[in-house]
């Protein structure tokens, strides 16, 4: 499960760094890319809330199963968006909040899972260990979308984090089923 998380936030990453490169690079406003802020700050304060709920009612497996579909759809979006001849600025505003709003709703099943996957005794180094790939993906795919982007462009950054999203996908379908506690 970490290792197929570290592939796909990796992915997630590098398209962080694309997707204002691309608002930049289509508008050449500064003001723009920052508004891409808010195109994700009321997913990011609302939706957990959902998310939370379906994770306690539902299979946390099939929560985060259908999450990750869902992100790399909308990575796929960003894509498309970006082979057009004309790519569209009012569409990397709708994904980048849809993106949000996706992983929003997926976040709290994912960040549940750890305590009904490993004993007791080892949940201490589980969380550790998440840590340690959020921010190894925190650093490292940004850096690497740079790199990327600056050699080749934003399609291959929007590519990368549609392919990045099978590792995590094949890791949540090996998982058992996860339904909700017997209250």
């Amino acid at each position: 499960l970490w290792l197929g998380q570290t592939v796909s936030t990796i992915g997630a990453e590098i398209a962080v760094v694309a997707v204002p490169f691309q608002v930049y690079k289509l508008t050449g406003s500064t003001a723009l890319v920052g508004l891409l802020g808010l195109a994700a700050l009321i997913p990011l304060l609302a939706v957990p809330l959902v998310g939370g709920a379906f994770a306690d009612a539902l299979d946390r497996r099939t929560v985060v199963l259908a999450t990750e579909v869902g992100l790399a759809v909308v990575a796929a979006l960003f894509l498309v968006n970006a082979v057009l001849p004309t790519p569209q600025v009012w569409a990397l505003f709708v994904l980048q909040g849809l993106a949000v709003a996706v992983y929003s709703f997926g976040r709290p099943a994912l960040a549940s899972l750890a305590p009904r996957l490993v004993p007791d005794d080892e949940l201490a180094a589980a969380n550790s260990l998440s840590s340690v790939y959020s921010s190894l993906a925190g650093t490292a795919g940004p850096a690497v979308g740079g790199v990327l982007i600056a050699a080749t462009s934003v399609r291959w950054a929007y590519a990368i984090d549609v392919i990045t999203y099978a590792a995590s996908f094949v890791a949540v379908w090996a998982l058992p089923r996860l339904p909700p506690l017997a209250e």
